[in-house]
């Protein structure tokens, strides 16, 4: 099966429609990501051979929930090699995103994505994310393995406007995570086409600061 036919039926799996200039846009950043990972050590290398399904469906399972999200700015926290984000900016090209690594060798593979692919809505950080101060909030922050939920939430929470949503995936050990400052929490099951297990996800909408207690739910 050819690269561009398991793209496709993974989509088709995930009910997820692009168009073909998008799929091929996809499949370019993953053949720039396989390129520089062999410098940049971008993504493990035992999941070269599973790239579509590994990194770039699992990114793109997340689009539901990006799509239900508030309108504005996307950050991608720890976006590394540029996971969930730029697979997610391929997808949804109106929405802003920016990717935020504290890595410089790193922003340099995003920033030659974002020229190579013509990533306009596209911005490129390099900073910890402890010292970072974006200058409005953003709508939506993503971050895939950056750490467990429960520890990430309180560090970033203020990066994100007042009923914005944070969409944080995670082992299945994060299932029992509390947050604090939210009014809706879910923790989702996602099925990645391609893969063997299960991923999973916390869906964080964020409460104002006089909102009422929040609910979890699965």
């Amino acid at each position: 099966m050819s690269e561009a036919t398991e793209l496709a039926a993974g989509l088709d799996a995930l009910g997820l429609a692009l168009d073909p200039a998008r799929q091929q846009k996809l499949l370019d950043y993953a053949a720039l990501l396989s390129r520089w990972n062999q410098a940049f050590n971008l993504i493990s290398r035992q999941d070269l051979h599973r790239l579509l399904s590994r990194h770039l469906l699992d990114s793109l399972a997340l689009l539901p929930w990006l799509d239900d999200a508030p309108a504005g700015p996307v950050a991608d926290l720890g976006s590394g090699g540029g996971l969930p984000g730029i697979p997610l900016a391929i997808a949804r090209p109106e929405r802003a995103m920016t990717l935020i690594d504290r890595s410089a060798r790193k922003t340099r593979f995003l920033e030659q994505c974002r020229i190579e692919l013509n990533l306009a809505e596209v911005t490129v950080v390099t900073s910890e994310l402890a010292h970072y101060r974006p200058a409005q909030p953003f709508a939506t922050l993503v971050s895939r393995a950056l750490d467990t939920p429960s520890r990430l939430w309180p560090k970033v929470s203020g990066l994100l406007e007042d009923h914005g949503r944070a969409l944080l995936q995670a082992g299945p050990e994060a299932a029992e995570a509390s947050f604090s400052g939210i009014s809706a929490a879910r923790f989702v099951t996602l099925a990645i086409p391609g893969l063997d297990h299960p991923h999973y996800l916390w869906v964080l909408d964020k409460c104002a600061a006089a909102s009422a207690p929040p609910t979890v739910g699965d």
